[in-house]
């Protein structure tokens, strides 16, 4: 366990966030954009949206994916 604060960098964490960045898809009914945490090196992006993928395929899997999640 680390004795720094949640917002303080230290040797023993390996990530750190760093903001979002807004992502568009276009559906049938328009735009629909989503703010995707960024963070400094591990490359992080949800896998419930697929990458560069900007059509409604892509929510559709990630509706489907939560649904039998239970989320």
């Amino acid at each position: 366990m680390s004795a720094s604060c949640p917002y303080e960098r230290c040797t023993e964490r390996v990530d750190h966030a760093n903001g979002f960045k807004s992502k568009t898809m276009l559906t049938r009914l328009g735009e629909v954009t989503f703010e995707v945490p960024q963070v400094s090196s591990s490359g992080f992006y949800p896998s419930a949206l697929e990458k560069s993928t900007r059509t409604e395929q892509a929510v559709n899997l990630a509706l489907a994916e939560m649904y039998v999640q239970g989320i």
